[in-house]
């Protein structure tokens, strides 16, 4: 429900002047916190919508804190890690590299042939080290992306964007 009460209310934001378009993010926030508090059973939901939250507010520190907090507790959670790699982007890529890289390497070969991830954290990463001005490493794992071969059509349909966007960031830095 804190969710839910959260976006219903940000994605309405345009609207604030209408009558019932009350703002609630905070009562969600709120009842986010203490869904993890009481550790219900939907604590790694509520968790993880507070993480993202916090980051759609530029509450960096906050979801820092959430997901390294929740990671003490569930150290192999790929879910709250990658919350905590999207909370370190904006002051320190190189962390946010680091952890990309270890959710990356987590998955297991079962899951290997998914791509998905796998495209969309090597893009990420792409991204992050433009950021820190390493342009050669960008380029790599765009190369990366753009040399994978046998990616379902599905696969392929579903990241039509994103791959868009890796070939647009590979021809930026090769300029």
């Amino acid at each position: 429900i804190g969710t839910f009460e959260y976006w219903k209310s940000r994605k309405l934001e345009f609207m604030d002047w209408l009558p019932f378009a009350n703002d609630t993010k905070n009562i969600g926030i709120d009842r986010l916190i203490v869904a993890i508090d009481s550790s219900s059973y939907n604590s790694h939901l509520a968790i993880n919508s507070l993480i993202w939250i916090y980051i759609d507010q530029k509450k960096y520190e906050e979801a820092r804190k959430v997901a390294e907090k929740s990671l003490i507790e569930f150290p192999q959670s790929r879910t709250f890690k990658w919350g905590l790699a999207r909370a370190y982007e904006e002051k320190n890529p190189s962390k946010a590299i680091k952890l990309y890289l270890d959710i990356l390497q987590s998955y297991p070969d079962t899951l290997k042939e998914n791509y998905k991830n796998e495209i969309t954290l090597k893009h990420i990463i792409a991204q992050q080290y433009v950021k820190l001005g390493e342009t050669e490493k960008a380029i790599k794992y765009c190369d990366e992306i753009l040399s994978m071969k046998n990616i379902p059509k599905k696969t392929l349909d579903e990241l039509s964007g994103r791959m868009e966007r890796v070939k647009a960031l590979k021809v930026e830095l090769s300029k």
